[in-house]
């Protein structure tokens, strides 16, 4: 476990300097990365899902201040989602949120040119949610995303979507990640441990 949190702990360090330097150009973008490992009870090894939240709204739908609450509501949904009963230290030090305040012009629907719509994407490695935890996480983001913004109507044009990468899609520090290199890199933390 060590071993993995140099790992992600250090590759975060370098995303979010890299998202830094980005919002520094563009503050109307609050950049966070998303990392989490939950335990696959369904598959007898580790699992490592690292899905990664974007948050798509018009600047003035949430109140000022609170994108830290609706990141945080956020990735504790998905961990919950993943079967994360318990979330340690890991994965609350590695799970965050992209809330992304647009110019409320920026965002259209066909009906209108300054839609009150919310997008939540998250894009997670190929089965990381199961059926049941896909439904629980649209249900709990909507009802995330409608309480913080104060209008009980928002769930009405908040709209969820859940996105598998493609095997060996999932990209970090220059590995395209699939099963194989989760399996490998599942199997270094066990030496790790076995070291220990």
């Amino acid at each position: 476990m060590h071993l993995l949190n140099q790992f992600f702990s250090g590759t975060l360090i370098l995303l979010c300097q890299r998202c830094w330097r980005h919002s520094a150009r563009n503050p109307t973008y609050v950049t966070i990365f998303l990392l989490t490992f939950s335990l696959n009870k369904q598959i007898p090894r580790w699992r490592f899902t690292m899905p990664m939240i974007d948050v798509y709204a018009a600047a003035d739908l949430f109140p000022a201040g609170t994108d830290g609450q609706l990141g945080h509501e956020l990735t504790m949904a998905v961990l919950h989602a993943e079967g994360v009963a318990t979330p340690g230290p890991f994965h609350l030090n590695n799970t965050a949120a992209f809330i992304h305040r647009m110019d409320p012009h920026a965002v259209h629907t066909a009906a209108t040119d300054s839609a009150r719509t919310v997008r939540v994407q998250v894009i997670t490695p190929p089965g990381a949610l199961s059926r049941d935890g896909q439904k629980q996480l649209v249900k709990e983001a909507t009802e995330i995303v409608t309480r913080i913004s104060g209008d009980p109507t928002q769930s009405g044009r908040t709209w969820v979507l859940l996105t598998e990468a493609a095997e060996g899609g999932w990209g970090l520090a220059g590995t395209a990640f699939g099963r194989q290199e989760f399996a490998d890199l599942a199997a270094k933390a066990a030496a790790a441990r076995q070291a220990k």
